[in-house]
């Protein structure tokens, strides 16, 4: 069975390694096959990666699309020891991710790293004395 991508006018997705812009009008793609898909809204490009649940993100969109995981796999794991050190209670979540990311599930793993940065930001606006109506959401 094929996946249906909704594509908004202008809007970006890749599939595999490529970057495919839609036109001008909405469109719908039939996909078939085992290529990665995400699209432009699940994506956090590197120079937006501003903390370091960001930078996890970011480097397990890498493996995602990438062909050999493995090599940015090994620098999601030392960002993830990082915030394990400085965060412990976010320790069980980061376990989560990075047991999928081992299982090569990359895609659960972004889903999940989502709600961990979501942590991530109430934290930080703990520590600067923020209201967690005033942060803002990737």
């Amino acid at each position: 069975m094929a996946l249906r991508v909704e594509l908004g006018p202008g809007e970006k997705v890749y599939i595999g390694r490529t970057l495919v812009t839609n036109g001008k009008l909405r469109a719908s793609l039939y996909l078939e096959g085992r290529e990665p898909i995400l699209k432009q809204k699940d994506i956090i490009e590197p120079d937006e990666a501003d903390t370091v649940c960001k930078r996890i993100y970011v480097a397990i969109t890498a493996g995602y699309l990438s062909e050999n995981a493995a090599l940015h796999d090994h620098e999601c794991f030392e960002l993830v020891k990082q915030v394990a050190a400085a965060a412990p209670s976010l320790r069980t979540m980061l376990a989560e991710v990075s047991k999928h990311v081992l299982a090569g599930e990359h895609y659960t793993a972004l889903k999940l790293c989502k709600h961990l940065i979501e942590h991530e930001a109430a934290l930080i606006g703990a520590v600067m004395g923020e209201e967690p109506s005033s942060r803002s959401r990737h």
